[in-house]
């Protein structure tokens, strides 16, 4: 294969890969959210600052489980939660597609019979500063993905509302949280190479 159209190819599963992170990812570290208005048009025109540690996420507790519409549907809970880990199990569903597509991407086959999958997302630091994700495989425990990823925070956040940005390679995921009373949820959407992703992943506190 030529030079170029070898290049090309790794780029395009680098991309895949990406945007299959932020799709679980975000069910996960999204799950870190709360459901608002939409944001998929709005450009990230807010000013975010980068931060070394995992901020209060709008009151969400270890132990707190979420539930996910939209891009990803299921339930997930924090059984990890700090200002230095966020530790989430996650059971979804996907498509055939989108299992396919993972299925490629890392190389092997899910543990899952299924299209109902179990995994664990995991967002730490790294020892030369910033943050590390991990997520695994929970039906045996195999590690699929990792990479380094940037946490920012918008400014102006508040007790009701909260604007993160998550940063990995070539992926951007923006969480917006919102909180009225008892009622905790918000919306995550995603940029691939500077690219708005289609849709949203909604999710709400139960």
């Amino acid at each position: 294969m030529p030079y170029q159209a070898c290049r090309d190819s790794r780029k395009i599963r680098i991309m895949l890969k990406n945007l299959l992170i932020t799709t679980l990812i975000l069910s996960a570290v999204g799950a870190v959210t709360p459901v608002l208005s939409p944001v998929q048009s709005q450009a990230y025109a807010a000013t975010y600052i980068e931060v070394n540690r995992i901020p209060d996420l709008l009151g969400f507790r270890q132990g707190d489980r979420l539930r996910s519409t939209g891009l990803a549907t299921g339930d997930m809970q924090f059984t990890g939660l700090n200002h230095t880990l966020l530790d989430m199990n996650q059971q979804i569903t996907l498509n055939s597609f989108a299992r396919a597509a993972i299925e490629q991407v890392v190389g092997r086959s899910l543990s899952s019979k299924t299209n109902k999958v179990t995994f664990r997302f995991v967002v730490k630091p790294r020892r030369n500063g910033g943050f590390v994700y991990n997520l695994y495989d929970q039906g045996n425990r195999q590690l699929l993905m990792e990479g380094p990823v940037r946490i920012k925070v918008a400014k102006g956040a508040s007790a009701t509302s909260q604007d993160l940005l998550f940063e990995a390679e070539m992926v951007s995921m923006r969480v917006v949280f919102n909180k009225s009373g008892s009622k905790a949820g918000g919306q995550a959407t995603f940029k691939v190479t500077g690219i708005p992703v289609p849709g949203s992943l909604n999710f709400t506190k139960i």
